[in-house]
């Protein structure tokens, strides 16, 4: 018996591992603030998963988070000021 067709043809997991390159922290910066506001698109969503890094989405969220935080209370005290 012969085996199909795409799994003689398609590269193994560790191949394709090789062959992605990890984001930089300006396009990790990118993508979460573009997932943030909701207009990532599929091409970008696909590409953070493969090569993204899951800690530098995390440290990117947190820092991201508290400075719109920070933000939020600046622009308060200022008004009420």
């Amino acid at each position: 018996m012969t085996e199909p067709r795409d799994s003689v043809d398609s590269p193994t997991n560790g191949e394709v591992a090789q062959n992605v390159t990890r984001l930089t922290w300006r396009q990790t910066l990118s993508s979460a603030l573009a997932a943030g506001l909701g207009v990532q698109s599929a091409h970008n969503q696909e590409r953070d998963f493969t090569a993204g890094s899951t800690r530098r989405f995390i440290v990117t969220g947190v820092i991201s988070t508290a400075l719109f935080i920070g933000a939020l209370i600046s622009v308060v005290r200022f008004i009420v000021a």
